[in-house]
């Protein structure tokens, strides 16, 4: 036999024992991994995982006939995934515990390439497609913590998919997916993907119909537009387009996009369903149109989405007390003249003649002057007189200290008033009680404070150009107005100090024990505004109260008189500031 037989012969019996001493190794590794029926899943893991390493991921490790086979089928069945998921998801919840793993952990754990592990990437998708791991944008692995939570009581995590039986339960569904990205827990395209297949599964409900109606032509632009109405629903009334950041690939998406915020030329701002919702820390926050509210919340379209004015701040005309107010000349003929344009028929042929006319239909009044001039008891009467609610606002508490909130509340203030206009019978009166911020001159941005006010105020300025119910501001300021604010009043009526004979009246309607002259001396020897001589009234009953008759007389209420003068000269005074 020559040389090269020899050789073919030798081989050939080295085969024969090599394949036999497989076949033995392969019983022997049967034997050690044969698992009792009763194992847990993770047993089966750990059978797995002790007997996948250092395999290269060979086909051997999916055949029949392995060793493991009847751990991975078990696997598989119980989570309903393939074979080469199965193996994979069983390594990965070794890997990853409570933290996270990559390809290259992976590789070292399999021995083999990072090109070998890449050829599963389909059985990976399969895994993240069925929340059985989580991908993050820089390609690293995470289980879940509820498919490990179910793990510890041997229980394999089912997905269920993303039917959803209500709006509130889609909503929840896309701000969990989102949330996730948010988190880093997923990529941008998986947030995408994701978002396709819960529309995909719920595309016959009303909501999604009627976004898919608004035919948005940028995937990213629909992605942010639900994230925005996924947030409303858990109580965030506005986002940036900065929020969607993780989901954009590149930086030229991310200029692209942001333009068409900044520029107000997006599918959104063109249909009408966002607007401006104030400043925030990186840039514009956007929110819901009252457009797009009747549309996608129609229940909501009555409450506030934002912090500002709701329906408890309504206060009806039939609560209101009848009071009489005294006035000087010429500011009782303005009120008498702006009360009985305000009246149910007269307002309603002003509005409509001004309308015809092409002009703003709205009435906007400011009473200025100083404090206790009785500008908003004068507001409340006509409100009282003409049978129209009052919706009572502290301008002083629309400030919020945290960027962008104060403008969004503003915003709020006016969409709601235009909400509860829509549903009342006459037009409630918007009343903006001590609004001295808004109307003073307007300062340069020297500081945060300075931008939020100009920006309440660019609002204001704005709602006011279109405003078509019944808005009064009254301020304590006398000048420094801000032009562009008082060419947008329609009714400007200046309370002045009343005058002794003013004063007089005021006492003897207020303090009835008084004679005329002792009316008159007072209103000459105490320059009092009405809501002054309404503080000693007061002091005097209490003193009736509590003294009786003997208690009252001239020179009690003198010296209360003396008091109160006293303590307005100390507020006066002292110096207010920070």
């Amino acid at each position: 036999m020559d040389i090269i037989g020899e050789t073919k012969t030798a081989n050939k019996i080295q085969m024969k024992r090599g394949s036999k001493k497989k076949s033995q190794e392969a019983l022997t590794l049967a034997e050690k991994f044969r698992r009792d029926e009763g194992a847990t899943i993770i047993q089966d893991m750990e059978d797995i995982v002790n007997f996948a390493e250092d395999t290269h991921l060979d086909a051997e490790l999916f055949a029949e006939d392995c060793p493991v086979a009847s751990q991975i089928t078990s696997i598989a069945d119980k989570f309903g995934i393939g074979r080469k998921e199965a193996v994979l998801f069983s390594v990965l919840v070794n890997e990853c515990g409570s933290y996270q793993c990559n390809d290259g952990d992976l590789s070292r754990f399999f021995s083999c390439s990072r090109l070998r592990i890449m050829e599963f990437s389909d059985a990976i998708t399969s895994l993240s497609r069925k929340d059985l791991l989580w991908v993050d944008r820089d390609g690293d692995y995470r289980v879940p913590y509820f498919v490990q939570s179910a793990l510890k009581k041997n229980e394999a995590y089912r997905f269920k998919g993303y039917k959803a039986t209500c709006k509130e339960e889609l909503l929840s569904s896309i701000a969990v997916n989102f949330a996730r990205l948010g988190r880093n827990y997923i990529s941008g395209d998986d947030a995408a993907d994701i978002l396709e297949c819960i529309l995909s599964q719920n595309k016959d409900m009303d909501i999604v119909r009627d976004v898919k109606s608004l035919g948005i032509d940028d995937k990213y632009l629909e992605c942010w537009f639900w994230l925005l109405l996924s947030g409303i629903s858990e109580g965030d009334t506005s986002i940036s387009p900065e929020d969607i950041d993780r989901l954009l690939p590149n930086r030229f998406t991310k200029r692209r996009f942001i333009s068409g915020f900044q520029t107000s030329s997006n599918t959104l701002f063109e249909k009408g369903m966002i607007e401006n919702g104030g400043d925030q820390f990186m840039g514009n926050s956007y929110c819901l149109t009252r457009k797009a509210i009747s549309i996608f919340f129609p229940e909501m379209e009555s409450m506030v989405l934002s912090k500002g004015v709701s329906r408890k701040d309504v206060i009806q005309a039939g609560s209101i007390l009848e009071k009489e107010l005294f006035y000087n000349g010429d500011e009782g003929e303005l009120v008498g003249t702006l009360a009985d344009r305000l009246s149910a028929e007269n307002f309603a042929l002003i509005k409509e003649r001004l309308s015809e006319k092409g002009m703003r239909k709205g009435f906007t009044c400011l009473f200025y002057g100083g404090p206790g001039t009785g500008k908003t008891e004068t507001a409340m009467q006509l409100a009282r007189r003409s049978g129209r609610d009052v919706i009572l606002v502290d301008m002083s508490q629309l400030r919020d200290k945290y960027v962008g909130e104060s403008e969004k509340r503003v915003k709020a203030l006016f969409d709601n008033y235009r909400c509860i206009m829509k549903e009342s019978a006459l037009e409630p009166i918007l009343l903006l009680n001590e609004a001295d911020a808004i109307v003073g001159k307007r300062t340069d941005t020297r500081n945060s404070v300075d931008k939020m006010e100009n920006a309440m105020q660019n609002i204001i300025l704005q709602e006011m150009e279109n405003f078509e119910g019944i808005l009064i501001a009254t301020t304590n300021l006398t000048n420094n107005f801000d032009s562009a604010f008082s060419r947008r009043f329609l009714f400007k009526i200046q309370f002045k100090r009343p005058s002794p004979e003013i004063r007089s009246r005021i006492w003897k309607s207020m303090v009835g024990e008084l004679s005329d002259s002792e009316a008159l001396s007072l209103a000459e020897e105490f320059d009092f505004s009405g809501g002054q001589i309404e503080n000693v009234s007061r002091k005097n009953t209490i003193n009736y109260i509590l003294g009786g008759e003997g208690a009252v007389c001239y020179d009690s209420i003198r010296k209360l008189c003396l008091d109160e003068n006293i303590h307005a000269e100390e507020s006066t005074a002292r110096k207010i500031g920070f």
